[in-house]
């Protein structure tokens, strides 16, 4: 992919636009129309993008081979071999007819976004994820973060999915408007957290203190665990406190980017809900 990124898919071009994210062009299907597409074009054409119209299976051509080479990459950009029993499943590739060439997504340093979120209105919010490989679910989780207003999304470099394509499909638009920070040890970026006055809040399945019982209106990052192990072990010990979310069935947990929503969502509702 060289220095080339793509974002597709109707929401999240048109947040990109709207947030005045660099494009070299923007590719819309033959045919395709609607408000959306109309607001798309004039966006683009108001600053000078180029748009080209091009049937759509060549776009979801260009959108395979770039989620193909994504794949092949580690979260901290190492390539690894090229395998033919990676398919790249249709469902990761939803264009909707809609697709653009733009910049890679620039990941902040801590320090970066401590600076940005000491500088809020409210107590630092701050979600950490420990090896969220699925990039549907660390798309999801940014959605619900930025909804629920969370200051930022902390990823350690190794053993989570990156900031690729697809992920920026299933954020709908969010990648634009929360910052993502990316490290090398996650554990002692959790001790600089606390340097800074954050209280972590682990999240640990049938074990610590009912999420809603708990006091969520102060400096917190909330820590939420893989698809695959929860919470490390070491990055549990780093908690000051562990949450847990009650369950009635006999599931014992639940898929990291919804509990990762509730418990955003009950900081959220602590807090005060504030609009825009």
């Amino acid at each position: 992919m060289g220095e080339e990124n793509i974002i597709f898919g109707i929401n999240p071009i048109l947040e990109a636009l709207r947030a005045d994210r660099f494009f070299e062009r923007i590719y819309v299907a033959k045919g395709r129309k609607g408000k959306p597409i109309e607001e798309i074009l004039a966006l683009a054409r108001s600053r000078g993008i180029e748009v080209r119209f091009e049937p759509r299976e060549r776009i979801e051509q260009m959108a395979r081979r770039f989620v193909e080479e994504s794949l092949l990459r580690r979260g901290d950009g190492e390539s690894i071999p090229r395998s033919p029993h990676r398919p790249v499943a249709a469902s990761q590739i939803v264009t909707q007819g809609v697709l653009g060439i733009t910049s890679p997504y620039r990941y902040l340093a801590l320090e970066e976004l401590w600076e940005e979120v000491r500088g809020k209105k409210e107590p630092p919010f701050l979600v950490v994820l420990d090896g969220v490989e699925d990039p549907h679910n660390l798309g999801a989780i940014l959605r619900s973060a930025e909804g629920a207003g969370a200051h930022g999304i902390i990823l350690p470099k190794r053993r989570s999915a990156a900031l690729t394509p697809t992920v920026a499909k299933a954020a709908a638009g969010a990648l634009e408007y929360i910052s993502v920070c990316r490290v090398s040890n996650l554990a002692s970026t959790l001790e600089r957290l606390k340097e800074y006055g954050l209280w972590i809040y682990g999240t640990v399945p049938g074990a610590g203190e009912i999420y809603y019982t708990v006091d969520l209106k102060g400096p917190l990052a909330l820590v939420i665990g893989g698809e695959s192990e929860g919470l490390k072990e070491l990055t549990s010990k780093k908690c000051d406190f562990l949450l847990s979310i009650p369950l009635c069935g006999k599931i014992a947990s639940l898929n990291a980017s919804v509990a990762a929503a509730i418990l955003m969502y009950e900081v959220r509702r602590q807090r005060g809900i504030k609009l825009g």
